[in-house]
């Protein structure tokens, strides 16, 4: 369900949304918009938790997208002097003031990192990947269109093995993930989607899209490429596979000899061995987004 607000001169003053999965205790809004306004914007909020408590929801979680967490999650609340990312929220920094005042209480934080080319410590990178290399004997190619299909069932059986136990991927078939790489062609470089094999059997995957960026006017400027996927399977992880795999789109890079900044969005703070491996490579902590929690009780 979607509402829009209009202001006293009936102009489109504020949105949002709100779903839920029938028999969950928590629904959910999202896509939020509003005018530096707060009282439009509590409406907004009001008006979906009501329809969400019609619904017998207890909790409302927010702001989030109805699919994957691979976009639109979290309200942006520090990075404002960054660039924006592709399919991540981007919205004024007066949005959290709303929240708060509502009584949402934050629930997940998040973090993007940038790591900048001059900050990779291709010493390190070299060693471990060569040792993993060495030790387990696999293979790897990067993706290819003239592939699509088998590679999306490749991706498909590494992304589910990786993340059997959350039931919010279970729904997703190799038919979806096809259809995801087509919708993201403009950006997707083959060479920047790395596969790692043993045996014909896939281990794990890496992907990075290339943002979009306006016409230069022919200036130089730097590629910028955000991390979308990065996916090993439980029994091939902590065993450098996932550096490997990071050196062959390095290595790419290089090549192409262009100046480029990698950025890592969607961490989850709570996850501090990626929090902390990320941290090590020189990654430097750029933005923060936030999803927040509230308790109906109206």
């Amino acid at each position: 369900m979607r509402w829009l607000a209009y202001d006293e001169y009936n102009l489109e003053a504020g949105r949002i949304a709100a779903f839920y999965l029938p028999g969950a205790v928590s629904g959910q809004i999202g896509f939020f918009e509003c005018s530096n306004n707060e009282l439009v914007a509590h409406e907004l909020f009001k008006t979906a938790t009501l329809w969400l408590k019609a619904q017998q929801c207890q909790y409302v979680e927010g702001p989030v997208n109805f699919g994957e967490k691979d976009r639109f999650w979290g309200l942006m609340t520090d990075g404002f002097r960054t660039k924006g990312l592709y399919l991540d929220n981007f919205n004024p920094s007066y949005y959290q003031a709303f929240f708060d005042s509502f009584g949402f209480v934050p629930r997940d934080i998040i973090y993007t990192y940038r790591l900048e080319r001059s900050s990779i410590d291709t010493e390190k990178l070299n060693a471990i990947a060569d040792w993993s290399g060495s030790k387990i004997k696999y293979e790897l190619k990067h993706f290819e269109w003239k592939e699509k299909t088998s590679l999306a069932a490749d991706l498909h059986s590494i992304y589910t093995a990786s993340f059997n136990e959350e039931k919010r991927i279970s729904h997703l078939t190799a038919g979806d993930i096809l259809d995801m790489l087509e919708q993201m062609k403009p950006i997707l470089n083959e060479k920047y989607c790395w596969l790692a094999f043993k045996d014909n059997n896939p281990l794990g995957f890496i992907l990075f899209l290339q943002e979009p960026q306006m016409n230069s006017g022919g200036k130089k400027v730097k590629v910028m490429l955000k991390g979308f996927a990065l996916a090993i399977i439980p029994s091939m992880r902590g065993k450098g596979i996932d550096v490997t795999l990071f050196r062959s789109l390095y290595r790419q890079l290089e090549s192409e000899k262009k100046e480029f900044d990698i950025y890592l969005s969607g961490i989850n703070a709570s996850t501090t061995k990626m929090n902390s491996l990320i941290a090590k490579a020189g990654g430097e902590k750029v933005k923060i987004h936030q999803t927040f929690i509230y308790k109906i009780n109206l």
